[in-house]
């Protein structure tokens, strides 16, 4: 079994940011619109369960 690497939120934010199409335009490969629809899916989900936890918690 291989141990885990760890990730810092830095790296995670910018994993999610470049993934997403935020940080610059999608490669020409992956602009079609469904490929970039379902990269900001990603992001719309984790926005979704941030307020939705964050909310509940209140």
């Amino acid at each position: 079994m291989t141990t885990p690497r760890r990730v810092t939120w830095t790296e995670a934010n910018a994993r999610r940011i470049a993934r997403q199409h935020l940080a610059a335009p999608a490669p020409a490969k992956e602009s079609s619109p469904a490929a970039v629809t379902g990269a900001m899916l990603g992001a719309h989900a984790q926005v979704r369960l941030s307020v939705s936890g964050y909310a509940s918690a209140a």
